[in-house]
């Protein structure tokens, strides 16, 4: 079978509970060979996070590309880094041809819709996973809004997301709560 698409899943988070949103989605895309998975990960910690929640096997069938800084740039940014994702930001910015080379990137946090914004004409798709076991307060931002799909937990939060604008029926399923896997 001939993979048609790359997908990439977007671990650029600093904190590693992050990881648990989508590393059960991209071993199940991995599992069908439809697509090329690539794992875009921020540091070693949060590589290593994902590799010990994908069942057997998972981890040799994607590409792993790790959205390195410059060693210089890295110790700068450091100290900012606790003040403002400043950090993730800059690995954002730093990897744009990596992203524009991908045809959908699937994410748990709304940061990467930077790199849409930058991109323009040549951003793929992009899809997000928000937090949460589908029965809960659902938070909302407005830049929400600028995903092209949406893989939520519960109707609950389908209704939500409607009903605060972010998101019609169509462009969102429910999924169940990834993180459980």
């Amino acid at each position: 079978m001939t993979k048609t698409s790359r997908i990439l899943f977007l671990f650029n988070h600093d904190a590693a509970h992050q990881a648990a949103h989508i590393a059960s989605l991209a071993a199940e895309v991995a599992n069908r060979d439809q697509a090329e998975v690539i794992v875009a990960y921020g540091t070693d910690a949060i590589r290593q996070t994902v590799e010990s929640l994908l069942p057997a096997g998972a981890a040799q069938r994607m590409t792993w590309t790790e959205l390195s800084l410059p060693p210089l740039t890295d110790a700068v940014l450091a100290p900012l880094n606790k003040l403002a994702p400043v950090r993730r930001l800059k690995r954002l910015d730093q990897h744009l041809d990596l992203f524009a080379s991908v045809d959908l990137i699937v994410s748990p946090e709304r940061t990467c819709l930077r790199v849409k914004r930058k991109l323009g004409a040549r951003a793929p798709k992009f899809i997000f996973v928000p937090h949460g076991a589908g029965d809960r307060s659902v938070t909302y931002h407005p830049e929400m809004a600028q995903f092209d799909y949406m893989l939520v937990s519960g109707q609950k939060v389908v209704d939500e997301m409607q009903a605060h604008g972010i998101i019609s029926p169509e462009r969102c399923d429910v999924i169940g709560y990834p993180k459980f896997d």
